[in-house]
């Protein structure tokens, strides 16, 4: 490209011109390369600290209940986060009372997160607890809740079950705290 520069006065005046021409709008094109070249890495960095900044899906809760007419009377904490682009699925869950008389305090890792609407399902693995030696660590436990609003008695859902399910079958009757569904 130089050469055709440095070579221009020796061309007649109307080669010169065209080849100024083809020169400029190579420049021109060049330029809205350039151009959009920019601009899509500054939406590309836009969407990406947009991302970051949304905090992730989850569900939190801390909750009493009850089932079989108070026959069995719990405590529940639990925390579970949906995975983000750098962190898997995460949380714990933590359940205590009575259970027909005999007193446990359960321990659990949440390993699998799925939040949609209001709704969320978290499956995890025990890792401590006392109850006759049940659940053993290793046993995998399922949770769902529905956050219906505040406060949860009356208006949250939750359910859980030894193994995986999406649907655990044993309701609780949610007496005082609150569970949160963030999507």
């Amino acid at each position: 490209m130089w050469s055709i520069i440095h070579n221009l006065p020796r061309l007649s005046s109307w080669k010169a011109e065209i080849l100024l021409i083809t020169f400029q709008k190579m420049i021109g094109v060049k330029k809205i390369i350039f151009s959009a070249a920019l601009l899509t890495l500054a939406l590309l960095l836009t969407v990406k600290v947009s991302a970051a900044g949304k905090a992730a899906p989850k569900a939190t809760g801390s909750i009493e209940a009850v089932m079989y007419g108070g026959a069995v009377h719990l405590y529940a904490d639990f925390n579970g986060i949906s995975a983000t682009a750098t962190q898997p699925d995460k949380g714990n869950y933590h359940v205590w009372g009575s259970v027909f008389g005999q007193n446990i305090d359960w321990y659990g890792d949440i390993n699998s997160v799925t939040v949609g609407g209001q709704q969320a399902i978290l499956h995890g693995t025990f890792v401590s607890g006392v109850a006759d030696g049940n659940p053993s660590a290793g046993t995998p436990f399922s949770l769902k809740m529905t956050d219906g609003g505040s406060p949860g008695a009356g208006n949250d859902t939750f359910s859980s079950e030894w193994g995986i399910t999406d649907n655990p079958s044993f309701a609780w009757t949610i007496v005082s705290g609150n569970l949160v569904v963030h999507n």
